[in-house]
């Protein structure tokens, strides 16, 4: 996901070679990634442009989801910060506004509004700045309609910044108390390992006496969710002990 298309497409070749005479490359979707990553070979990688810490503002909108704002040309758009998306998003309209390009790649993609799978475009956008940071080459999955949610269907989103690019920005803390996003040039050592990536989605390891739970880390959600059995043993636990104002 960091823009190495080509040797993507190389290690995709590799492993359809070595698998297909026991799995079916088309049906388990290999053939797919491998056709994509072929048509993204001829675009330049993902990149961000740091040369010092910097900062991001950011805020929380009327569902109290994270925004910050994200430039394309002349126009400026506040984007939910989202680590429960694989891919930065963005409506089709917004796209058209805000000059991303369209790959020529179709994906499938979640529509949220109806909880159905959707054919979606994939774009890529030349030159983004969020804040005063600025990107290069960033994929977007592009929405036909508008971006909603299920449960505020009369609730629009303009776009969303995915794990693509905040993959890309290495190491960052969102101070709540202070809404700002800083992106570290230089990261810090931490002795925990306490977060996972797998398969585009972003994985956090809770722990509670001498039991762990892996959860989604998504920044879009606006509760957090357990099994109930999970929940009647560790959830009041978890609550006392669970820190606040600094992620």
């Amino acid at each position: 996901m960091a823009g190495q298309y080509a040797k993507a497409a190389e290690t995709y070749e590799t492993i359809i070679e070595r698998i297909k005479q026991w799995v079916d490359p088309e049906t388990s979707g290999h053939n797919a990634f491998l056709r994509r990553y072929l048509a993204l070979s001829k675009f330049q990688p993902q990149k961000m442009v740091l040369n010092s810490t910097a900062t991001i503002p950011a805020k929380t909108d009327k569902m109290g989801l994270i925004t910050v704002p994200v430039t394309m040309g002349n126009k400026t758009l506040d984007f939910i910060f989202s680590t429960g998306s694989g891919y930065c998003a963005i409506s089709e309209d917004n796209a058209k506004q805000m000059g991303i390009k369209d790959t020529g790649i179709e994906m499938d993609g979640f529509d949220d509004s109806n909880n159905l799978q959707v054919k979606m475009k994939l774009g890529v956008a030349e030159k983004m700045k969020i804040g005063n940071v600025e990107f290069e080459n960033i994929l977007f999955l592009i929405k036909p309609g508008k971006l909603t949610e299920k449960d505020a269907p009369d609730y629009a989103i303009n776009g969303m910044i995915g794990l693509n690019a905040m993959l890309i920005m290495g190491e960052i803390e969102y101070d709540k108390s202070n809404n700002m996003i800083t992106v570290l040039d230089k990261p810090k050592k931490y002795d925990s390992a306490n977060l996972m990536f797998n398969n585009s989605r972003l994985f956090a390891q809770g722990i509670s006496g001498d039991n762990t739970l892996l959860m989604d880390f998504d920044t879009r959600a606006l509760k957090t969710y357990m099994t109930s059995r999970f929940h009647h043993r560790y959830g009041l636990d978890y609550e006392k002990t669970a820190a606040h104002g600094t992620m």
